[in-house]
């Protein structure tokens, strides 16, 4: 308090306020500053000293917001209940001053995070971090290392974020997102230098300098409008300092931090168990060992004691620390259990059990001690082997998505001055000329200015095809070369390229959990604990069956011991990982197979509601259609000595003139024919007010458009010719008039023609039970013409933006799960409104931007692929939650000893280790499996 600040009512009316700490609010008229309900204005500052305001009883309470919309809600949904909240709070509507200040308030950062070794660390980062005021929303993906948080920047910022995470036990990093013209270059200097620093921030265009993430590293945001990554490079080079660019590196599980610590963690815990292996499971059988074993060392302290508890000791406290580390961060953060706290309470009470029994041993004579010193070591070294596994198996899933990091090749041909020279792929800048050879990956996207070749951009597109690509085509970095030389302009850095933006998008939705991994977490919440109270039970029922029956077969076992066996194999072998590894690691598989195929998914509750669809709206022009018109037939009413192609040679000699869209594909249509000569127009003259052109060829003066054109002209046109027009117009068609003297020639129809693919793909969703749509802005006749051709019954025409949005509304409001596709502006709010929207890549920034599935491709085969894949991935999803559910139901009752009495059937307590092995391990395996998806060979 204390500052001048501007209050959110009077930002909503354009006046300036100051704070009420101690100052009246003025406005700048000198009166009282006053709210929408005309109420003396408060200070927002207020609410940050302790008032008590709406703001901070609904707006800023950010776990609230999370508690109405799930930990996982789309970014829109959260900033909405944000707003809602606060807008009544300041008197505001939305679309005010105030509103959009608020909304400008909030920001979605991510944070690279270490040391998450299962789900439940990231839980437990969610919870922790959603109890700080004004944070709204928190995703956390254990497999990539990467949350998302959104905030209120008025209440928290990144750093405090970051902060917190790296308190709760997991190093964090911010992760900047770079503006539209920034980027940032990370170099590694011979030695880095406050000088050297001060001396990049002195050239224009550098935004921001600091230390790299690795030693003698600077990492440098700059303006590539202004400078470029190679600029740099020039001025390190020539400061002396050595500099090589830092590439992004791929995830190695066996190198990362996690791998590192649980190889080590086990192979100490494999060396000291074998020696207690031998001396409780090898020594007994033979005579000399069991003497060996049973040597008395003080009163009744024995060998083997001494050796077991000097191995099980380091067993237990140094390689079983990450597991205490788990369980303190998971009950002191997230204030809950979870699967660390099972595996320590089960290992820390047969230790501390055995420990207590031997010292009772070592102060008393004749006393027969029960150890269980191999239990505890032996299912620490298991867990140990079972979580390093899984840390390979979770990188092996991460590691899909560096498959299109690797398409980012390292080295670049630049040319300079006519000759070509390598430069690391880092330091291009836009406007570099690159040569590519045959056989090569083409470093970054850009334009051909030499040579022709073709180009295999199936890892991108996904067009099985080669690609002719000749000068003025534009090409995409990481695709390959095949046959000749090109010379390439750099449009777009590395950085900025397709293949990133492909990357960074199939990233992004690795954050985003569907509906049913919410319920595996809810699931995985509260297993723990029940599970910690059924093992109590168990080892109570046990003790009490041991003591009213004299059947039960101990193996000499007293019943506290014997009960604690099962309560121990129980706590271990219960295990809530398959149900939290379910969803996010066959969703990272799946989106990157769909990017390899040239779908991209924004996130994963659009993989799930994609294959839930049971409408899809198609818009009619560029989706369905090819967006262009092309001629589809022409006809010549005059009588002779007019031939019948003379409607085209004159009507395409006057057009070629015109830029308009009808001109050039009447133009385009005579060339491709090749037996018509076209003739050089003169006197040419566009008539808007009539609606078409004029101009003079071949020494005749020929006129083309409309019939208005016609009538302004004074050309007469026959009744049957206007009936032509009118029927071809009815069916979709658009007719040009044709008149040479001042005589009516002919008609040329042209139509926008479906895509070859458009008629298999509707009849196939149909037949699958899908209910096919189409919505457009063209008339109403023209798109039922087409919806009949298709056997479409749900079409309608003459539609603007706002009313596709709203029929998709109301199909919603019926129930109906409803898929948009389409590739325009206009349709970006329908896109937008759908369950899921789908935009071919060649749509509109805006439509791209709006859409949560890009097609790659501009083929509505595709379609199917992605429905076809989403249905893959969930169905392995249940599969995977089916294993989950399936291995507890098995265990659970196994470990607990339900049928010991049957047939003395339990499971040993040592080896209950090797749950990890068959629980959530293969939950990662099935997903894996996902990467050998192929589609239908009718998809594509």
């Amino acid at each position: 308090c204390g500052k001048d600040v501007k209050d959110p009512c009077a930002e909503a009316c354009g006046k300036n306020a100051k704070d009420s700490c101690g100052k009246d609010a003025k406005d700048s008229c000198g009166t009282e500053a006053k709210d929408a309900c005309g109420k003396d204005a408060k200070d927002s500052c207020e609410d940050s000293c302790g008032g008590d305001s709406c703001c901070n009883q609904g707006a800023s309470d950010g776990k609230e917001v999370q508690d109405l919309l799930g930990s996982d809600a789309p970014d829109h949904e959260v900033k909405r209940s944000f707003i809602s909240r606060l807008l009544p709070c300041i008197g505001s509507e939305p679309g005010s001053a105030a509103s959009d200040v608020a909304l400008q308030s909030l920001e979605v950062t991510r944070f690279a995070v270490n040391g998450m070794t299962c789900e439940s660390c990231a839980q437990t980062i969610r919870t922790h971090i959603l109890r700080l005021e004004g944070v709204s929303a928190v995703k956390v993906m254990y497999v990539t290392g990467i949350a998302e948080v959104s905030f209120d920047t008025l209440r928290v910022n990144a750093e405090t974020l970051e902060a917190r995470i790296t308190a709760a036990g997991y190093p964090a990093r911010t992760l900047k997102e770079a503006a539209a013209a920034e980027e940032t270059v990370t170099f590694r200097l011979r030695e880095a230098n406050s000088e050297i620093m001060e001396e990049l921030r002195r050239l224009p265009g550098v935004i921001s300098v600091g230390e790299g993430d690795g030693a003698s590293t600077v990492a440098v945001t700059f303006d590539y409008n202004v400078t470029g990554a190679r600029t740099l490079h020039t001025l390190l080079v020539d400061a002396g300092c050595e500099p090589h660019v830092v590439p992004v590196q791929a995830y190695d599980p066996t190198t990362s931090e996690e791998g590192r610590i649980w190889r080590a963690r086990f192979w100490t815990s494999l060396v000291l168990c074998l020696p207690i292996v031998v001396t409780s499971f090898v020594l007994p059988t033979f005579e000399s060992g069991h003497a060996f074993n049973t040597h008395l060392l003080y009163n009744a302290f024995t060998v083997r004691m001494l050796i077991e508890t000097a191995l099980a000791t380091p067993v237990q406290w140094y390689c079983g620390l990450p597991l205490f580390r788990g369980s303190y961060i998971s009950l002191r953060y997230a204030r809950r259990p979870n699967m660390d706290c099972l595996v320590v309470l089960s290992t820390s009470v047969a230790y501390l059990y055995s420990l207590g029994s031997v010292l009772h041993a070592l102060a008393t004579p004749g006393y027969e001690a029960d150890s269980f010193y191999e239990t505890s070591a032996i299912l620490v070294a298991l867990v140990s082997f079972g979580r390093y596994m899984e840390v390979l198996a979770a990188g092996r899933t991460a590691s899909v998505l560096e498959g299109l990091r690797r398409l980012q090749i390292p080295i670049a041909r630049l040319v300079e001055s006519g000759e070509d020279r390598e430069i690391d792929s880092g330091l291009l800048q836009r406007g570099d000329l690159l040569r590519v050879r045959p056989g090569e990956l083409i470093p970054s996207d850009g334009v051909v200015i030499e040579g022709t070749s073709d180009v295999d951009e199936s890892l991108i597109t996904g067009e099985p095809l080669p690609v002719k690509r000749t000068v003025g085509s534009r090409v995409i970095g990481g695709t390959l070369n095949q046959q000749g030389m090109l010379v390439v302009r750099v449009t777009e850095t590395p950085q900025r390229s397709m293949l990133a933006g492909i990357f960074t998008l199939v990233q992004n939705a690795q954050a985003s959990k569907p509906d049913v991994q919410r319920i595996a977490d809810k699931i995985s919440a509260f297993f723990v604990p029940v599970i910690i109270a059924l093992a109590i039970a168990v080892f109570v029922i046990w003790i009490s069956v041991v003591s009213t029956l004299d059947t039960v077969d101990t193996h000499g076992l007293s019943a506290g011991p014997f009960a604690l066996k099962f309560a121990i194999t129980l706590l271990v072998v219960s295990c809530p990982c398959a149900f939290a590894l379910a969803a996010p690691t066959a969703i990272l598989v799946g989106t990157a197979v769909g990017a390899r195929l040239g779908l991209v998914f924004k996130g994963g509750r659009a993989l799930e509601l994609l294959q839930r669809a049971s409408v899809i709206v198609f818009d009619k022009t560029g989706t369905l259609t090819a967006g262009r018109p092309a001629v589809v037939g022409f006809r010549n009413f005059a009588p002779a000595p007019w031939k019948p192609d003379d409607v085209l040679r004159f009507g395409a000699s006057a057009e070629k003139g015109s830029q308009h869209i009808l001109a050039q594909a009447i133009c385009q249509h005579v060339r491709s024919l090749g037996t018509l000569e076209l003739m050089p127009p003169s006197d040419f003259t566009v008539r808007p007010d009539a609606n078409g052109v004029e101009c003079r060829v071949d020494g005749r003066h020929v006129a083309v458009g409309n019939l208005d054109c016609m009538r302004a002209l004074g050309v007469d046109v026959s009744e049957e010719a206007r009936d032509y027009i009118r029927t071809a117009e009815l069916a979709g068609s658009t007719c040009v008039a044709v008149a040479v003297d001042k005589e009516f020639l002919g008609a040329i129809e042209l139509r926008d023609l479906l895509k070859p693919e458009a008629a298999s793909v509707v009849t196939s969703l149909i037949k699958s039970g899908i209910k096919v749509h189409i919505m457009s802005g063209d008339a109403d006749p023209v798109v039922q013409a087409l919806a009949t051709s298709l056997g479409i019954s749900h079409a309608r025409g003459g539609l603007r933006p706002g009313d596709k949005a709203t029929l998709v509304k109301e199909l919603q409001s019926s129930g109906e799960v409803v898929c948009m596709i389409g590739d325009g502006t206009n349709d970006s709010p329908a896109l937008a409104q759908a369950d899921v929207g789908m935009a071919v890549q060649q749509g509109s920034d805006i439509a791209i931007d709006a859409a949560d599935v890009i097609l790659m491709k501009n083929d509505l085969q595709y379609v199917r692929t992605a429905i076809d894949l989403s249905k893959a991935v969930f169905g392995r999803i249940w599969f995977n939650m089916i294993w989950g559910i399936g291995y507890n139901v098995i265990a659970i009752p196994l470990a607990a000893g339900t049928f010991y009495q049957l047939e003395n059937v339990a499971i040993p307590p040592a080896l209950a280790g090797v749950s990890e092995l068959l629980s959530s391990i293969p939950v990662v395996l099935f997903s894996l499996l996902l990467k050998f998806y192929k589609p239908s060979t009718h998809d594509v």
